[in-house]
């Protein structure tokens, strides 16, 4: 497909004609304005603009993938961008029917998600007015909790977020505090609904948790747990090095890094990212031992509980993981979810049964600072070079915390001459 013009004219009203240059945006996202066909525009941006233009064509390097692209601009410059592919995305889909055929299991998919968590919202806003009728619950905890996580949240805003320096930020702000305040109080809501049966039916679970809530943080078993969770996290991506290798090397996987963008830009924006990668675990966390404790409610056992947890989530992983690869649903694209999908549920639900939900978080901390958050390379000439090490310090730094403490005061190196009798 070519695409004769790369200029589009704007005739304006109150003045001469304005000329838009978006190649400069095609070129900005690594493609050639020439491989697409021009369309009639079909999405209104939420800034102000003047001119639209749509363009239609494959993205080569996610398996000839369709692709529409939408910009527009104002007063001749560049004000929107934006790349729309199908939902289904492994597929090149002629007509609309297949596409709704194609898509069907993706949109099952959405819609028993959004079922469950809907379910599972509702039955943890029983709970906790239950439970707060009663009597029940660390409600010192659960405001603990819910005022770190707003903190967390607002730090996070701060440092990640558009600030302008003039009276619209009194409007971001409050938009950032809302955000954080319905987060906070879905996390402590979460807190009294649950803690009450997690104490009751599953006590082991959440001591090192409770003592480093209460603020015993030199507690050695909230060391240990830590300690443990990145032990395991490391093992895990020991596991999964390996085939994320070959999956890159099979065009498996996008070739574009997964981190946040955030991460990448520097500065301020990778600085905001550590809160984000504190506080996406910790929810993480929460969720999935609340979604746990409601399976075991329901079910009564805790293997079976196990089963249907790690099911759900293996479910999830899969589909995530699926989302993420290019090309055509290969059967080795299959292959890649379920072993993601397996060994991630499995070691999710071995970690909070055996280890508890501080080991859980630990895990989940160390596989977001050394995979999810930051893109991490040895090559020093990379503009993201400095960004990625945030990741690697994070975790040694949490690590050196957790070893001194696990060791309760005692030296790390005992002087045997000095201490034997005579």
């Amino acid at each position: 497909m070519q695409f004769e013009a790369t200029q589009t004219t704007v005739e304006w009203s109150d003045g001469p004609a304005q000329s838009v240059d978006w190649s400069i945006l095609f070129e900005a996202a690594g493609l050639d304005i020439e491989d697409f066909e021009p369309t009639e525009p079909t999405v209104q941006p939420d800034v102000y603009v003047d001119a639209r233009a749509a363009w239609t064509g494959v993205l080569s390097d996610r398996g000839d993938c369709p692709v529409r692209i939408e910009a527009a601009a104002c007063r001749g410059k560049p004000a929107y961008f934006d790349l729309v592919v199908p939902a289904n995305s492994y597929w090149e889909v002629p007509d609309d029917d297949e596409a709704d055929e194609a898509t069907q299991p993706f949109k099952t998919l959405g819609l028993t998600v959004l079922g469950i968590i809907t379910l599972l919202f509702a039955i943890i806003v029983f709970l906790a007015v239950r439970n707060l009728k009663l009597g029940r619950g660390d409600r010192k905890g659960a405001l603990r909790l819910a005022v770190l996580v707003l903190a967390l949240r607002l730090l996070h805003w701060l440092l990640t977020g558009h600030h302008v320096p003039d009276r619209d930020e009194i409007y971001l702000l409050i938009i950032a505090l809302s955000g954080a305040l319905s987060l906070g109080l879905f996390t402590w809501l979460l807190y009294i609904a649950l803690e009450p049966y997690r104490r009751r039916v599953w006590p082991k679970a959440i001591v090192a948790w409770n003592r480093l809530l209460a603020g015993r943080f030199h507690d050695p078993l909230v060391g240990r747990d830590i300690l443990l969770g990145f032990a395991i996290s490391g093992v895990t991506t020991v596991l999964f090095a390996p085939i994320m290798a070959l999956a890159r090397l099979n065009e498996l996987l996008p070739p574009a890094p997964q981190a946040p963008l955030n991460a990448m830009r520097g500065g301020r924006f990778a600085l905001g990212e550590i809160f984000s990668t504190l506080l996406n675990p910790l929810t993480f966390g929460l969720l999935f031992v609340a979604l746990f404790m409601v399976f075991r409610i329901v079910l009564r056992r805790t293997w079976v509980a196990a089963i249907a947890c790690g099911s759900l989530f293996a479910g999830y992983i899969a589909f995530a993981w699926l989302a993420m690869t290019g090309g055509e649903m290969a059967r080795e694209a299959v292959y890649l979810a379920v072993y993601f999908a397996v060994i991630g549920a499995v070691v999710n639900v071995f970690v909070l049964i055996r280890f508890g939900l501080l080991a859980l978080i630990a895990f989940a901390t160390c596989d977001a600072a050394s995979q999810a958050n930051f893109p991490f390379t040895i090559d020093a000439s990379a503009p993201y070079f400095a960004s990625g090490l945030i990741g690697p310090l994070l975790i040694l730094g949490l690590a050196i915390y957790a070893f001194r403490v696990s060791l309760a005061g005692r030296p790390l190196f005992q002087d045997e001459v000095s201490s034997s009798p005579g």
